[in-house]
C-alpha cells in the first residue's frame, strides 16, 4: 500500500542509513585483510574464505528471509537480519581461530538481506517510482563501502589492535537495531507461499561441498555437490513453491537480467579480495604494492566513490538512453577496467585507474538491474525478485571466490607461496571477457515490460 509521500521519503533516509552502516562493515574488513591472514596462519587462498562463507551463507539466508517477508512482513525479517548481523561481527572480533572466525563470517552473510528486503520496503511505499529510492540506497551502500575501506585500514594502523578494530563495526551495526525496530513501517502487501526447507537443505549441502572441494582441489567432493546441486535443481523444477524458482530463468523478459547478475556476482564480488591481497603483496619481486593497512584503505577509497557516482548518476543515464543501453554501458566500462589491470598494474596510479573504472560500472550495474527486475514482475513478487536477485549475485560470487582463490594458490612463484603475478593477470582478463558478455547478453533483453500486479 502506497504512504504519503513524506512518510515514504523518511523511509528512504532510514533505510539509507542502514545500508551506509551495512556498506561500511562490509568493507571495513578488506584492508585488514593480510593481517587476518597474518594472525591465523592462512595463505591467500585461504582468505578467500573470508568471503566465501559469507557469501555463501547469504546464498541461503536471502531466499529464506525474503519469502517469510513477502509473506508476514519485510520489516519483521529485517530485524531478524540486523540481529544476526550484530552477533556475527562481535564473534568475528573475538574469534579465537580461523574457523571461529569464519563462522562469524557465516552470521554476518545476514546483512546480504538487507537490500532485497529494503527494496522490497520502498516498493510497497513508492509503488513504480521506487527506482529513485532504490538508487538512493544504493549510492549509501556504495558510499558506506568507501568510508568503510578507508577507516578500517586507518583504524588498524592507528591502533595497531586487529581486535580493537573489528569491534567497531559490530558496535556500529548495534545502533542500527534502531532502524527496524522503531523508524520504518512494516509493509502491507502479503503474498501466500512457504519456504522450501528441502530447497534450503540441498542447496547448502550441494554448494558447500562443492565450494570446499574446489578449494581444497578435492575433485570427488565437488563432483559430489554438483551431484547435489543437480538433484536439488530436478526436485525445483517439479514443486510449486520452490526456495529458487528456476523457471524464472526461462522467461525472456528476466531472464537475461539474472544471468547478467549472476556473472556480476562472479565477477566483481568474487574479486572483491583481490585488490588488497595484491596491494599487501611485498612489491621487491617486480609486482604487488607493498601497501599497510592504511595505505590500502586509501587505495580503496577512490574506487568505492566511483561506484557511489556510478550509483548516482544511472538513474540520470537510464532515464536519457534507457535501461538497457545504461546497463551495456555499464558493463563495458567494467570490461575497460580489468582490461587496464591486466595491462598496467605496477603502480598505484596504473592500479588506480583499473579500479576506479571497475567499480564506477559497477555501480551502475547494481543500481539498475534490480530497478529493472522489479519493473518487469508483479508487486506481489517484489521480495522473492530481489532475494532472487540478491541470491544469483550472492551464490556466484561465493563461487567467484573460491574460485579465483584457487588460481591464486595454485599459480604461486617458483620456491615460494605467493601467487605469481600471471595468476592476478589471468584473473582480471577473465574478468574482461565475461563483462563484455554480460553486454551482449543486454542485446537479447526484450523492451516491454510485464503489467505491474
Amino acid at each position: 500500500m502506497l504512504v504519503s509521500a513524506r512518510q515514504a521519503h523518511r523511509t528512504v533516509r532510514y533505510l539509507a542509513v542502514l545500508e551506509f552502516a551495512n556498506g561500511l562493515d562490509q568493507s571495513w574488513l578488506l584492508p585488514a585483510l593480510p593481517a587476518i591472514g597474518e594472525r591465523y596462519g592462512v595463505d591467500a587462498g585461504g582468505l578467500s574464505w573470508a568471503i566465501s562463507a559469507n557469501l555463501l551463507a547469504s546464498a541461503l539466508y536471502v531466499p529464506i528471509l525474503t519469502k517469510l517477508g513477502d509473506r508476514y512482513g519485510h520489516r519483521g525479517m529485517l530485524r531478524i537480519a540486523v540481529a544476526m548481523a550484530t552477533i556475527g561481527l562481535i564473534v568475528v572480533a573475538v574469534a579465537p581461530n580461523y574457523e571461529v572466525f569464519l563462522a562469524g563470517r557465516v552470521l554476518v552473510g545476514a546483512m546480504t538481506t538487507f537490500l532485497p528486503l529494503n527494496f522490497a520496503m520502498i516498493r510497497d511505499t513508492s509503488g513504480r517510482s521506487s527506482g529513485a529510492g532504490i538508487g538512493v540506497i544504493v549510492a549509501s551502500l556504495t558510499f558506506g563501502s568507501a568510508v568503510g575501506g578507508l577507516l578500517g585500514g586507518a583504524t588498524l594502523t592507528w591502533t595497531g589492535d586487529l581486535t580493537v578494530t573489528l569491534w567497531v563495526p559490530a558496535v556500529l551495526m548495534a545502533l542500527c537495531l534502531i532502524i527496524p525496530f522503531r523508524l520504518v513501517p512494516e509493509t502491507t502487501t502479503r503474498a501466500l507461499g512457504r519456504v522450501d526447507w528441502l530447497g534450503v537443505l540441498l542447496i547448502g549441502a550441494g554448494m558447500g561441498a562443492f565450494l570446499l572441494g574446489v578449494s581444497k582441489k578435492d575433485w570427488g567432493l565437488a563432483l559430489a555437490g554438483l551431484v547435489v546441486m543437480l538433484a536439488w535443481a530436478w526436485y525445483a523444477l517439479r514443486i510449486p513453491e520452490p526456495l529458487i524458482d528456476l523457471r524464472r530463468l526461462g522467461r525472456r523478459h528476466t531472464a537475461p537480467l539474472l544471468i547478467v547478475t549472476g556473472l556480476m556476482g562472479f565477477v566483481l564480488l568474487g574479486q572483491n579480495a583481490l585488490r588488497s591481497i595484491y596491494a599487501g603483496l611485498p612489491d621487491d619481486h617486480g609486482y604487488g604494492l607493498g601497501l599497510s593497512a592504511a595505505q590500502i584503505g586509501l587505495l580503496l577509497f577512490p574506487s568505492s566513490c566511483a561506484a557511489s557516482l556510478g550509483s548516482a548518476i544511472t538513474a540520470r543515464l537510464a532515464g536519457r538512453l534507457g535501461d538497457r543501453s545504461a546497463l551495456a554501458i555499464g558493463a563495458l566500462i567494467i570490461a575497460a577496467g580489468y582490461l587496464q589491470l591486466a595491462l598496467a598494474h605496477g603502480s598505484v596510479p596504473a592500479f588506480l585507474i583499473g579500479t576506479c573504472l571497475e567499480w564506477l560500472g559497477s555501480g551502475i550495474v547494481f543500481a539498475i538491474i534490480p530497478s529493472m527486475l522489479l519493473k518487469r514482475s508483479p508487486a506481489t513478487e517484489a521480495g522473492v525478485t530481489s532475494g532472487l536477485y540478491n541470491l544469483l549475485r550472492s551464490a556466484a560470487a561465493s563461487v567467484g571466490a573460491t574460485v579465483f582463490g584457487v588460481i591464486l594458490s595454485t599459480v604461486v612463484m617458483a620456491g615460494g607461496a605467493l601467487p605469481a603475478e600471471s595468476a592476478f593477470v589471468t584473473v582480471w582478463l577473465i574478468g574482461a571477457a565475461l563483462m563484455v558478455a554480460c553486454a551482449l547478453l543486454v542485446a537479447v533483453l526484450r523492451k516491454e515490460e510485464p503489467c505491474e500486479s
